[in-house]
């Protein structure tokens, strides 16, 4: 092996190992359908727009902060017309509340899921 593919090997190992660490965390924080999403408001977007927009993808929200909505779809497109409307960090909810400590009340009875 000459020097050249090794370093060629060596950048596509550290290029997935890379990846692997951001992708597979990231994967486990995708959102479901029907279940509550963090989504997270780019600073050029409004909350009142990002909650225009959750409407418009065809969900309801739950609750508001500066930063971020929290909402719930039925719909299996809803988070990709999320991502159209240009709300493109949407993390499940549930899981992000319970990673911060916080139990998340949605207003839902537990004999509805």
């Amino acid at each position: 092996m000459t020097c050249r593919e090794s370093v060629k090997l060596c950048l596509w190992v550290a290029v997935t190992l890379l990846v692997s660490g951001i992708l597979v965390p990231a994967a486990s924080f995708a959102p479901r359908t029907g279940k509550p999403a963090s989504v997270l408001v780019p600073p050029w977007i409004s909350t009142e727009v990002a909650v225009l927009r959750v409407w418009d993808a065809g969900g309801y929200v739950v609750s508001t902060t500066r930063h971020g909505v929290l909402a719930i779809g039925q719909d299996p497109d809803f988070y990709r017309n999320l991502r159209k409307g240009g709300l493109v960090l949407i993390l499940d909810g549930e899981k992000l509340a319970a990673l911060c400590g916080a139990g998340l009340d949605t207003g839902r009875n537990s004999s509805d899921a």
